[in-house]
């Protein structure tokens, strides 16, 4: 059985049963699991540090297919948080990218580099999360869920 406020994870989305501060009605919340965060992370940094006899724009191609496929399988529901971490991530790494292969250190601010990079060298910018139609279910009047095996 699963009370409110308990959670369980599957297919890298960590469920949660909790209370909307605004009316106070329990709600099942979805987030990416961390896990799953720092996997995609991780896997921008292999791509890029791997890419550096390659022009910014073909690492950019390859950072933006992995990301991509991840942004569209987690932006379901309550994932902003989880989507505008790795969109900060992303885009700071590839800017240190960018510069090294400027040779201009990799420090520089938002100058020529950044805006190529986002601009006309088309790093992802499509980290909107998506709603989906939620049934009105309501819970047991006992406040828990059976799960059937």
């Amino acid at each position: 059985m699963i009370g409110r406020g308990a959670s369980f994870a599957l297919l890298g989305f960590d469920f949660r049963w909790k209370r909307s501060p605004k009316t106070g009605t329990w709600y099942p919340n979805t987030n990416p699991r961390r896990k799953q965060v720092i996997e995609v992370l991780c896997r921008v940094r292999y791509v890029l540090r791997n890419s550096r006899t390659l022009a910014v724009q073909s690492a950019v191609a390859e950072v933006n297919v992995i990301v991509r496929g991840w942004v569209n399988y987690f932006r379901w529901d309550n994932s902003y948080q989880a989507l505008d971490r790795v969109k900060r991530h992303v885009e700071l790494k590839v800017r240190r990218f960018a510069a090294k292969r400027a040779k201009r250190g990799a420090s520089v601010g938002s100058d020529g580099v950044w805006t190529s990079c986002t601009g006309t060298r088309g790093l992802l910018n499509d980290y909107r999360v998506r709603y989906h139609a939620v049934l009105k279910v309501g819970l047991p009047p006992s406040g828990t869920i059976t799960l059937v095996r």
